[in-house]
């Protein structure tokens, strides 16, 4: 009997791996051999929605400018209002025009944080006198120190950075101190203010960053308040009472050593929490107070801390802000990563799922009318609309987890079948990466989405070529090897949807295999 002069490859075994869309977000925490499939290691620009993941919207101009805007804030009380500062003054953006109107100059800086009280919004920056926008018009809020004397002495105000509200009180931080200010008395919205300060408290020094007042729901179903202090040292003081000037309405209730905080707009409100920005972490305040020697495992971003801690050199950086945008169940983490560039860690509110986005060079987040804005390079911009980055193309891009497709023997994959939404001109590339090297493109693809026949499709339910459809397609890979394989895609949407709902992986296991 004749025997073959080659190998038959008969231990050679044709396989799939079905892999889902990674619904569990982005990773950079896990070893690479261990990462849950659901995971991706890489994903930009891109959100987890329900069980898939989709290409974010996109951002239009609401207002041009020539110069660098570094601030933001929204007034909304019987008019709205959206501010900027740029080139030392304060513009207010119409939306009619898509310019900005001069409402305010002659500043030292640009960098204003801002506290509503009774229709009034107070602009701070530690530098120029505290300015009040009162429905009509910006002007030098009105301010006294507190005395025995009959004529009060008008107090200064440019040393006040930032602030907050609490038990109708005003609260303001000075410049590089431990000291902060109070209205004298509860309500006032200008008048005497008292000082207090920190530094017979604070153990380890500093400066304070922030503060904030917050109240939350206790056992019993009541509700309590307590205002915190944020030092530079990551030190917080956390006091409960209604006057600050009475012994008996003023308590100490504790201070902790947390993270320290990354800028001056490093909390805000989440529900009945308050998310702060820590240098090791991004936390809620309640779980970080309650456990402060379980900082690792109290960071909600644990499964992105280390990219977090590669950004060291980013941290004192301007623009550190977050901003939850309900709306589309987003927590947004602006970071400026340089001077002229920033990214935003993205989280899902009901998954707890992270993304990144890039190409938005964001400064400073406010949310107006239900509409999220974003100031930065050219101007302010309305963020979460539409499906282009004002007028380009959105690039996209995802990596999945390392996999040995189920087998730990050598293999080389043959195609992969992707389902996904989309439309006939969207295109693609299909990127591999075999045991841990640089990823690579394994194939360009341009899929067509399904077409009606004219006259014999049923009308209104078979989709049209151009509309978002469900897609298979199938994807023949150039010839690839290896034990442990990571595969995405990346492309570019311009005016149109894309959202990967799982892929199959076809390969060739074998013994053999080098």
């Amino acid at each position: 009997m004749r025997k073959p002069l080659r190998p038959t490859n008969k231990d050679l075994r044709r396989a799939t791996a079905s892999f889902s869309a990674p619904v569990l977000g982005w990773n950079t925490r896990d070893n690479l051999t261990g990462m849950d499939p659901r995971f991706a290691r890489v994903l930009e620009n891109m959100v987890v929605d329900g069980g898939r993941i989709g290409v974010r919207k996109g951002f239009t101009l609401a207002a041009a400018c020539s110069d660098l805007p570094e601030m933001l804030a929204a007034y909304d009380y019987g008019v709205k209002k959206l501010f900027t500062a740029a080139a030392n003054k304060i513009w207010e953006v119409d939306f009619t025009s898509h310019t900005l109107l001069q409402r305010a100059e002659g500043f030292l800086s640009n960098r204003w944080n801002t506290v509503f009280y009774k229709g009034r919004l107070y602009f701070l920056n530690g530098q120029d006198p505290v300015q009040v926008f009162d429905g009509e018009t910006i002007q030098a809020a009105e301010f006294t120190q507190a005395g025995e004397a009959e004529e009060q002495t008008p107090l200064d105000t440019a040393p006040f950075f930032a602030g907050t509200l609490y038990k109708n009180r005003l609260f303001f931080l000075e410049r590089e101190s431990l000291r902060f200010w109070y209205t004298k008395d509860a309500g006032a919205v200008q008048g005497e203010m008292l000082p207090f300060d920190l530094a017979q408290i604070a153990r380890l020094g500093g400066h304070l960053v922030c503060a904030a007042g917050w109240t939350y729901s206790v056992s019993s179903g009541a509700q309590e308040s307590q205002i915190l202090f944020i030092t530079s040292e990551g030190e917080v003081l956390v006091y409960a009472g209604d006057n600050p000037s009475e012994i008996d309405a003023w308590t100490l209730r504790g201070t902790y050593k947390i993270p320290r905080p990354l800028g001056n707009k490093c909390v805000c409100a989440l529900g009945g929490d308050l998310v702060y920005l820590g240098e090791n972490g991004y936390y809620m305040l309640s779980q970080l107070l309650s456990a402060p020697a379980a900082q690792k495992t109290a960071a909600f971003s644990d499964a992105i801390n280390p990219t977090l801690a590669e950004l060291k050199s980013s941290f004192a950086n301007y623009g550190w802000t977050v901003k939850p945008f309900q709306s589309d169940g987003l927590l947004l983490v602006n970071v400026p990563e340089t001077g002229a560039q920033a990214v935003q860690h993205v989280m899902n509110l009901q998954t707890g799922a992270w993304s990144k986005f890039t190409g938005l060079n964001a400064l400073d987040w406010a949310e107006l009318n239900g509409k999220l804005y974003f100031c930065g390079s050219g101007g302010v911009f309305q963020a979460q609309t539409g499906q282009n980055d004002n007028g380009k193309s959105i690039n996209w891009r995802f990596m999945g987890a390392y996999s040995t497709l189920g087998t730990p023997y050598a293999k080389a994959l043959k195609e992969v079948v992707l389902f996904y939404q989309g439309r006939n001109e969207m295109k693609f590339d299909v990127n591999v990466s075999v045991d841990f090297k640089k990823e690579y493109r394994a194939y360009q693809s341009s899929p067509a989405a399904p077409q009606s026949q004219w006259d014999t499709s049923p009308w209104d339910e078979t989709p049209w070529a151009a509309e978002a459809a469900a897609v298979k397609k199938r994807i023949l890979l150039r010839l690839t090897q290896g034990t442990y394989f990571s595969l995405g895609a990346s492309g570019a949407l311009l005016n149109s949807e894309a959202n990967l709902l799982g892929y199959d992986v076809f390969f060739e296991q074998s013994k053999n295999l080098a």
